[in-house]
């Protein structure tokens, strides 16, 4: 679940998935995406007691005026042989 209120983007990630890179990404028009992560001041995550952790992701007063889509880029990382 993923959710955007105000200025917080907010999400769930499963616990243990260390495997697994989650990378916030941002764009203007749905076709360039590119790191969120310049736009955002401050990410706290909270253990939900169900072998989940709830991640919010504030963005700079700055970035919050301007309309912008956000998306989560899943990667994973394979061990290396």
């Amino acid at each position: 679940l993923t959710t955007m209120t105000g200025d917080t983007f907010t999400y769930r990630r499963r616990l243990g998935t260390d495997d697994v890179s989650l990378q916030i990404e941002s764009s203007a028009d749905l076709v360039d995406w590119t790191d969120a992560a310049p736009l955002l001041i401050e990410q706290i995550r909270t253990d939900q007691g169900d072998g989940t952790e709830l991640v919010e992701s504030t963005l700079l007063p700055t970035a919050s005026g301007v309309r912008r889509f956000f998306r989560i880029r899943a990667t994973l990382n394979l061990p290396r042989n």
